[in-house]
């Protein structure tokens, strides 16, 4: 998934970087989980893209929980 949103991000704008924090405990049990695998993603891209980011990563199988916010 990594590399799917990787390319997805430099499809739409600039992938500036990309940090794996790696495989943690969650702070609470999500969907019968206890362990998630973190990623955080910074780029640049058109207003309209992190909306639709956020959709697609909202559809995809096998990520729980997601945060996209604007850096200024």
């Amino acid at each position: 998934l990594v590399a799917k949103f990787s390319d997805l991000i430099k499809e739409h704008g600039t992938l500036v970087d990309v940090d794996e924090w790696g495989a943690r405990k969650l702070a609470y049990e999500i969907n019968y989980e206890t362990d998630g695998y973190y990623v955080v993603y910074s780029f640049d891209s058109k207003p309209d893209f992190p909306m639709e980011f956020e959709r697609i990563i909202n559809i995809t199988d096998g990520v729980i929980r997601s945060l996209v916010t604007v850096r200024k």
